[in-house]
């Protein structure tokens, strides 16, 4: 069997998604699953001390890879597949561990004797955000020879509309739900979370409502950390650390009056764009003030610019076009100042010389995402 032509197909939430086999050894090689808490399919506990090596003259197989069993540290050969079945018309020799992310219905082994370990269910992230790490790591590694985003320039607009929509319906459904200033709190939460945290966000939000916050103001951001187990901390930087943006929102909740509503869909109706690039409608617009506004009166400099361009564009203008007509307001998330995305998104936007936006951001990420996820 070539390794290389190897594809397996799971259903993710946006759909059916290909998991090619490269993406199987990055998993791997990366480390992205909880080392401390393995165990083998017999129940042993596991504990990787060195992922190894890819092995040139093998597809399959990490040399020199380091692991403890038994309280006995063992150093070999590893193969790495989807499934264990994968393994069946494979060269034992020398390997010293067998590797898979998904489990097998009908399982079958070459070799019994070698321990068996299934990745999945000790993924630091879920399959879908870690195959778009991947989308990304593959778009970092493409800069220097990029894809034109001249010649696709349509898609990108497409993509970024289909994550506006996207958006814009899941505010719709969490309004329709539990009302404005419910999933105010746990949306302006959750992006605070960001993809890695946004879970244990989440969390907080449902278990404190936002009433509760602003009354008992003993629960502080030490507290609220500590009342979840589950941070993804590594390589959060200091500014992005969790109790940093607790801290940062109980401040915001506790100085104003969060249901503002009205006054939101006032501030972005009284100026609706007209069609233009993205220089020519933040000139028309006077953006620029209007984020000073949002930043200061609205949110009472609570957030840093990055994080306030975030919380517009995954919060704010989703929230309100979803009680609205969604075009009035998709030139303004599109056009707005981009926030949080990974560096290697807005380098490749850069090689197009165009101005950095939050649209063109979302479209170049969507369309890398498409690409990891097609395999």
């Amino acid at each position: 069997m070539d390794g290389k032509l190897k594809v397996a197909e799971y259903m993710g939430p946006h759909g059916t998604v290909n998991v090619p086999v490269e993406f199987i050894h990055y998993i791997w090689q990366e480390g992205f699953f909880n080392s401390d808490a393995l165990r083998l399919e017999d129940g042993r506990k596991i504990l990787i001390l060195d992922c190894g090596d890819k092995d040139p003259q093998n597809f399959s197989v990490f040399r020199e890879a380091k692991f403890k069993l038994d309280e006995k540290e063992i150093c070999g050969k590893v193969s790495v597949h989807i499934y264990p079945n994968d393994c069946l018309d494979f060269n034992f020799q020398d390997i010293i561990l067998q590797v898979a992310v998904f489990p097998e219905v009908n399982l079958q082994r070459k070799s019994d004797k070698l321990p068996l370990l299934i990745l999945l269910p000790y993924l630091e992230d879920s399959l879908d955000e870690t195959i778009e790490d991947y989308g990304i790591r593959a778009l970092a590694k493409g800069l220097e020879d990029p894809l034109s985003l001249e010649l696709n320039a349509s898609l990108i607009q497409d993509c970024s509309r289909t994550r506006w929509i996207q958006k814009c319906e899941n505010c719709s459904q969490k309004i329709d739900s539990v009302g404005w200033k419910t999933s105010f709190h746990q949306l302006i939460l959750e992006a605070l979370g960001a993809r890695k945290n946004k879970e244990s966000m989440s969390a907080i939000s449902h278990q404190f409502t936002l009433d509760d916050l602003q009354k008992n103001e003993l629960w502080d951001a030490e507290f609220l950390f500590k009342s979840q187990k589950t941070w993804r901390l590594r390589g959060v930087l200091p500014p992005a650390h969790p109790k940093k943006r607790l801290d940062a929102y109980l401040r915001l909740i506790r100085s104003k009056d969060v249901n503002f509503e009205e006054s939101l869909k006032d501030l972005f109706l009284k100026n609706l764009p007209t069609e233009g690039d993205t220089s020519s409608f933040r000139k028309e617009v006077r953006l620029k003030k209007l984020q000073e506004h949002l930043k200061h009166q609205v949110f009472a400099n609570v957030f840093s610019e990055n994080l306030l361009n975030t919380v517009v564009c995954d919060v704010l203008l989703p929230m309100i076009a979803s009680q609205m007509e969604r075009e009035q307001f998709y030139a303004y998330w599109f056009h707005w100042f981009p926030g949080n995305c990974p560096k290697e998104v807005k380098l490749y936007a850069r090689l197009e010389d165009q101005v950095l936006s939050n649209g063109l951001i979302q479209g170049i990420l969507q369309l890398f995402i498409l690409n990891a996820r097609n395999g």
